[in-house]
Formats: structure tokens, C-alpha cells, sequence
């Protein structure tokens, strides 16, 4: 079937929106654990990444595939993380909880990382891929911002959500002042941090790249509204992570002068004074003055939950304890680790967070080095050594400072590498970063494109 090049774009279009909408509204769509052999615990996103797959396929033909990936940057990439990928299944199969590593490995790991490969092919094929990355991850998040509202304000939401999305009841997503108990909203998304760098990248994103909206001057409003609504939900989010992201971000953007510095002063103005409306940022900020709260995340924050994978990697220190195996493992493992340690017993509220069932490294950096061991680990130090090289050397100054915020949350929030919606995050990240994230000059590579058509 010969399909116009046009009427390829439409269908890699469409495709994308279905695996974002898939992704982020990530519901079970059949939810019994087997039938018989037959695993049915089926959910949407698996559903929308397998839709992208076959769609690629049935587009792009062989030959432009190994065209493009031969290129030195995609292939050395693809390499190194098919890599890991292998060591994943091999270290789940030798997991205490094999079938649920395995399946771990196939349905998020090797699906998102065809999904990934698919990805680069279409951006070299597509020149105005980058573009419409960068626009639907704006309208989504604002998909999320809306959700997040409804989570908070409409108690049966939140109840929709769990029962239905997979969402957990939220002891960890709370926020007191005065003994009064406010939540921290998710939305469609299973975690709250995530929600909230998901949302901060989106309100840098479309600071460096408002132009690109062709909105006349006398509508400049709508983008205002943009960037209140994001501080509105960042504020109710309360994610100490994605506010240094945030803040550091548009520093860097001002000293710089990345966007126009009028630009940034009315937008971080009109974020920090909506996020100190809400009760969430008033705790936070609240909590820096608590020296209980203080020393309590320190004894039993992540530290206690690293050391907790420290543990688990002494148990199989060279490939690893297998994908996700901390997660279930995690309540054993942070048990120990409070026993290993000659610390006071923390506050009620505190020690329902940490000793609770089932949670993760809280970092990418300890995930790698506990699930996959040192092999695993050696292999993302080279991941990551070789991608900033290449953005050193390539001048990609921007990218740089958007790969160093994915970098620094990655290794001290609990959604990396464990949530797909995070993983489509990175993919977003690597497409965009030989535009240098984002200032997209349309008419570049327009001839190499041509040639590939």
C-alpha cells in the first residue's frame, strides 16, 4: 500500500496522541492477575505503546530504519540501553519474584524502549516532529492540570481514580497546617512528584517557546492563564524537587537570556504568587522551620530508604535483585535498615510514610544499582557519560540544562525509572535535545529530510 507521506504524518500523529493519552490516563483495562496461563492484567498504556509499534511498522519501511540507525549518537544510545535492557531480563529471571520482574521488564522496559526507537526514526523522518512533541506535551499537561483540580475539589474523582487508575490511598501525599490535613493532588498521573515535574518542565517548555503558539499580542492572556493554572496545581503539589527545578530553571534562563527577561519575570511572578495561595505551599514552607520535621526526614526520609537498597544489592551485588523486586520487597528491606540504624523512633506520621508496604529506591541512581547491580550501574554511568559528552561537545546548552533537572529528580523521586509516564518523558527529552530543547528552527536538516521521504 503506498501511503502519501502527508497521510504517514497524520497516522504517527495520531498514533502519539493515543500512546500520551494511554500513558498518563494509565487505566486497567482487565485487572485479574491469569486465567488459567494466560496473564490478563492488561492496562492502557501497554495497550497505546503496542498501538504505536504495529503503527510504525506498517509505515516505515526497513530500509530508512537502518539508514537512520546507523547514526553514531542514536546507535551508540540504542546500544548501551539495549544493553541494560538485556542484563534487566536476566537479573528478573533470577529474581525471588521472577514472573512479576519478567512481566515488569516486557510490558514497561521493552515496550517504551521500541516505542523509543520508533520515536528517533520518526523525528528523522518527520521534520516537523519536534514541534508537535512540544505542543502536545503543553496541551496534555494542561489534560493533567485540569485533572489534578477535579482530584482535589471533587472528592468521588479521587475515589474514580482508585478504584479504576490504580491509584493508591495517599498517607505520603499529605500536608498539615494546624493539625488541619490537606491532600496533594495526582490526577491522571499514579504519583504526585511526578505530577508536578511533569507540569514545572511544561511551564519552562512554553517560556523558552511561546512564539511557537503564534498568539497575537491582544490574546498574550491565555498563555498568563497558562502559567497561573501551573502554579495553582505546582503550589497544591507541594514537590520540593520540581520547585527547584523550577526556580533554578528560570535563574538560568534570566542570567542567560534564553526568552526575553520581561517574558520571565511576569511568568515566575504570576507562578510563586499562585502556588503561595494554596494551603499546600503555606505547610511546605512552614515545615523549614520545624526542627522535629527536619531531623525526621533526615533519619527517616530517603536515606533510610536507601540504605534499605543497599541491603538488597548486598544480596546480589552483580547483576542485581531484578526489575521492581524492591518494590515488593521494600517493607522487609526498610525494616532492616531501621533496625541497622541507632536512631530514635520517628513521629506516627512520619513512620506511616517510611514503614508503609511497597515502595520504591526513591532514586534512579538506586534502583539501577540494586535491581541491575554493578554491571547494571556501570552501564548507565556510560549511558549518561556518553549523551553529556555528546551535548558538551555539541554546544546544546539548553539541552544540557533540561537533561541536568531530568538528571537531579530522577535521583531523588520515587517515579524513576518505575513509571511509564516517566519513561515517555525521556523519550520526549532525547528527541528534542539536537533542537537544543525546544528553539526549534524548522527549516533545519529540511533537505536530509526530503532525502529520506
Amino acid at each position: 500500500m503506498n501511503i502519501s507521506h502527508v497521510n504517514k504524518f497524520k497516522i504517527f500523529k495520531t498514533s502519539w496522541l493515543i500512546l500520551m493519552l494511554f500513558t498518563i490516563c494509565d487505566l486497567g483495562i482487565l485487572n485479574k492477575e491469569s486465567y488459567h496461563w494466560l496473564p490478563l492484567n492488561i492496562q492502557s498504556s501497554s495497550l497505546g505503546v503496542i498501538l504505536y509499534i504495529i503503527a510504525f511498522f506498517f509505515l516505515i519501511p526497513f530500509d530508512k530504519i537502518k539508514t537512520i540507525l546507523i547514526e553514531k549518537h542514536n546507535f551508540y544510545t540504542i546500544v548501551l540501553t539495549g544493553t541494560l535492557l538485556i542484563l534487566a531480563f536476566i537479573s528478573s529471571a533470577l529474581s525471588i519474584f521472577p514472573g512479576i520482574a519478567v512481566t515488569a521488564t516486557i510490558s514497561k522496559y521493552t515496550l517504551y524502549y521500541l516505542a523509543f526507537i520508533c520515536t528517533i526514526i520518526y523525528s528523522r523522518i518527520f521534520n516537523e516532529t519536534p514541534q508537535f512533541l512540544i505542543k502536545t506535551f503543553l496541551y496534555f499537561n494542561l489534560l493533567i492540570v485540569i485533572s489534578c483540580f477535579l482530584d482535589f475539589f471533587i472528592p468521588s474523582f479521587d475515589t474514580f481514580l482508585i478504584e479504576h487508575f490504580g491509584h493508591m490511598e495517599r498517607s505520603s501525599s499529605l500536608l498539615k497546617i494546624n493539625d488541619v490535613v490537606y491532600m496533594r493532588p495526582q490526577g491522571f498521573i499514579t504519583d504526585t512528584n511526578l505530577t508536578a515535574f511533569s507540569i514545572s518542565i511544561s511551564f519552562l517548555l512554553l517560556l523558552l517557546n511561546e512564539d511557537i503558539f503564534k498568539i497575537r499580542i491582544k490574546y498574550k492572556f491565555i498563555i498568563y492563564i497558562y502559567y497561573f493554572l501551573c502554579g495553582i496545581t505546582t503550589g497544591m503539589l507541594g514537590s520540593r524537587s520540581a520547585q527547584i527545578v523550577l526556580i533554578a530553571g528560570v535563574l538560568i534562563f534570566f542570567i542567560f537570556k534564553y526568552t526575553k527577561r520581561k517574558r520571565i519575570i511576569i511568568s515566575i511572578l504570576i507562578l510563586l504568587c499562585a502556588q503561595l495561595i494554596t494551603p499546600q505551599t503555606q505547610a511546605r514552607i512552614s515545615q523549614l522551620g520545624n526542627e522535629t520535621h527536619v531531623v525526621d526526614e533526615i533519619n527517616y526520609g530517603r536515606p533510610i530508604i536507601w540504605k534499605a537498597c543497599l541491603i538488597g544489592f548486598k544480596t546480589s551485588p552483580i547483576i542485581g535483585i531484578g526489575s521492581n523486586t524492591f518494590f515488593y520487597e521494600s517493607t522487609d528491606l526498610i525494616t532492616k535498615a531501621i533496625a541497622e540504624s541507632n536512631i530514635e523512633k520517628p513521629n506516627k506520621d512520619v513512620e506511616k510514610i517510611v514503614v508503609s508496604d511497597k515502595l520504591t529506591p526513591q532514586s534512579i541512581i538506586f534502583t539501577m544499582f540494586t535491581e541491575y547491580g554493578i554491571v547494571g550501574f556501570f552501564i548507565f554511568c556510560l549511558l549518561l557519560a556518553f549523551n553529556y559528552f555528546y551535548l558538551f561537545k555539541n554546544k546544546l546548552k539548553i539541552s544540557l540544562i533540561f537533561n541536568s533537572c531530568l538528571l537531579f529528580v530522577s535521583s531523588v523521586s520515587n517515579y524513576a525509572p518505575y513509571y511509564k509516564y516517566y519513561l515517555l518523558i525521556c523519550i520526549i527529552f532525547y528527541i528534542l535535545t539536537d533542537k537544543d530543547m525546544f528553539k526549534i528552527n524548522l527549516i533545519q536538516n529540511k533537505n536530509e529530510a526530503e532525502k529520506l521521504q
